[in-house]
């Protein structure tokens, strides 16, 4: 509560007391999955990555120093991701462990292919509190269409590791790590929203978040038409009542009221930032696996320094971390910042809001 505090004072006043609540570190750019949605692997994207991106790898060494920090900065929570996935890293489960040692709440997310039951033993054993695995469908025919390089086998390979998660979560008496099921809607995927209920209920999951469809021109063609964005509204409407029924945890009224609409035309939250701040400044950090600082995932290319040659801490109260907060908390005054970071899709937009309501209590209505 104190480090909220610290926060709060720090946006009323304009300066920063404390460090962010939360830091995502990508720890590699590598990925074999294919999921369609992908900005970096989708089979709908004509022009590859380059070779050197694709291999981009966090060393083990800049990732604990990372870790490090972040205890002097007292931030509470690490998110082990990046544009591949990070199980991709073959140190994945010692970059867990060492989180967990410093006192971090430590969160990741993946496909969940590159497991096997070694693999799945030793993450379950690291002390890791939350794990989502972006599955993007229900079934397996649907998960094939989502990722056209894979097969049907692959989706019962997923549920198979779920379900062994489950099983020693209940015979050890564990609850983590907490699981949740990431479902990025789409026109392949959106007439099934209920049914992901129902997979979360088979593998025990504790969660089902669904996410818009971030796009590149490339992904234009998975955006929904009227009568699919009806379909859907209905499919969510079951999905919440099944969801409540069965006592999983979802998103659906946020997404309902803040996404759904977009999910025609790729522009979810640029208008709603012409009536509320950002203020990602203070509450996060991205960590991209070469050492480059950006303020947010959607500031990819908006880097503000490098840890090969400053601290984070330096970083973090330098001139040009300023300037962003400046920039994104003007943001309803002057949209510039728009032109940096992909602030017409913004996935920070719902913690934005909350933040917003706190500070100004009287209008906890608006801008709902």
């Amino acid at each position: 509560m104190f480090k909220k505090i610290k926060i709060a004072l720090g946006i009323i006043t304009g300066r920063v007391f404390t460090g962010p609540l939360e830091v995502a570190v990508d720890i590699t750019n590598g990925c074999t999955v294919g999921c369609m949605p992908c900005w970096f692997y989708s089979p709908l994207r004509t022009e590859k990555m380059a070779d050197d991106w694709t291999k981009g790898q966090m060393s083990f060494d800049l990732f604990r120093r990372i870790v490090d920090e972040l205890k002097d900065l007292e931030v509470k929570k690490i998110m082990l991701g990046g544009d591949g996935d990070p199980f991709m890293h073959p140190r994945i489960i010692e970059m867990i462990e060492y989180s967990k040692k410093a006192g971090l709440v430590a969160e990741t997310a993946t496909c969940g292919i590159y497991f096997d039951d070694g693999k799945l033993r030793k993450m379950f054993d690291s002390g890791l509190d939350a794990l989502s695995i972006s599955i993007l469908a229900a079934t397996p025919q649907v998960y094939v269409a989502m990722h056209p390089s894979q097969n049907e086998g692959i989706f019962d390979k997923i549920k198979r590791s779920l379900l062994l998660l489950s099983k020693w979560k209940k015979e050890e008496k564990r609850a983590c790590p907490y699981i949740r099921l990431i479902d990025v809607i789409c026109r392949l995927n959106y007439f099934e929203a209920d049914r992901m209920i129902d997979l979360a209920n088979e593998v025990d999951a504790e969660e089902v978040a669904f996410k818009r469809l971030a796009t590149r021109p490339f992904t234009d063609s998975l955006l929904l038409n009227e009568a699919q964005l009806r379909e859907l509204d209905e499919k969510l409407e079951m999905a919440l009542a099944r969801a409540s029924s069965f006592g999983i945890r979802t998103n659906i009224t946020e997404f309902e009221r803040q996404t759904l609409p977009g999910l025609a035309t790729g522009n979810y939250t640029l208008e709603a930032y012409s009536k509320i701040p950002c203020y990602i400044g203070w509450t996060y950090a991205r960590i991209l696996c070469d050492g480059s600082v950006v303020p947010c995932c959607g500031c990819h290319n908006y880097i503000i320094g490098n840890l090969r040659d400053r601290t984070l801490k330096d970083i973090w109260h330098s001139k040009e971390y300023d300037e962003f907060r400046k920039e994104s908390i003007n943001i309803r005054k002057d949209h510039s910042i728009a032109g940096k970071c992909n602030c017409h899709s913004c996935v920070h937009y719902g913690m934005n809001l909350g933040i917003y309501r706190s500070l100004h209590f009287l209008k906890r209505d608006s801008h709902a």
